[in-house]
């Protein structure tokens, strides 16, 4: 089993014997269900997500926001939130909670900290990539919107993200709205009160169809 597997399996057991903190006694969804591998979506039944393969169809579709509260830490590499020096199992978007890399307690803690009050965290694996950027990573703010957090609260983007032309481009065209953002760089480790983590639905017609309306092309 790959190291990174590994890594997800001890926190998985430390989180069973309440030794680490885990995002299901540790925060309140505000918005949406929690994270469960749930029926089918109903636009599988439209075209063309009736096409997609199988796999994709035990994949968790529900979007949601989380909100984590306490003495908190953002770690760069993985977007896991600490409480304290302890990593919160779960705590990130939870779409590739399995491929997540190891963590680094002593790493995150000894960086340079930027205190915040609160943000909204979009830190996802890959999303550095065009295609996790537009199907993972733009629709957590129709989600953002939907819950109706405000737009004064500010949104965490990785470095990685914040140099892709075609992010910088997404800003430009609007898609994000007036809202401000957070860049956080892969040397400093972001510390607040009130973090909301978002999960984007996936593979649906609305998520898909977001940008698109944003920007007035349907």
């Amino acid at each position: 089993m790959p190291r990174m597997n590994l890594t997800v399996r001890w926190q998985r057991k430390l989180a069973r014997f309440r030794l680490l903190p885990s995002a299901d006694r540790f925060s309140t969804t505000v918005f949406g269900t929690r994270p469960e591998y749930g029926p089918v979506h109903p636009d599988y039944d439209l075209p063309p997500f009736d096409q997609r393969p199988i796999g994709f169809r035990h994949q968790p579709t529900n979007g949601w926001v989380r909100l984590f509260t306490g003495h908190l830490s953002l770690e760069y590499e993985t977007g896991l939130i600490y409480s304290g020096f302890r990593p919160i199992y779960r705590s990130t978007d939870d779409l590739y909670t399995k491929f997540l890399p190891a963590t680094k307690p002593y790493t995150t803690h000894t960086r340079r900290r930027r205190r915040i009050d609160e943000a909204i965290v979009l830190t996802g694996l890959w999303t550095d990539s065009y295609y996790h950027f537009l199907y993972e990573f733009v629709p957590k703010i129709e989600i953002i919107e939907r819950a109706g957090l405000p737009p004064d609260i500010p949104l965490v983007v990785p470095r990685a993200v914040a140099d892709r032309k075609f992010f910088k481009e997404a800003v430009e065209l609007g898609l994000f709205g007036d809202r401000n953002f957070i860049v956080q760089e892969p040397d400093e480790t972001i510390t607040g009160r009130r973090f909301y983590v978002v999960r984007a639905d996936r593979h649906s017609q609305r998520q898909l169809g977001f940008p698109a309306e944003r920007l007035g092309a349907m």
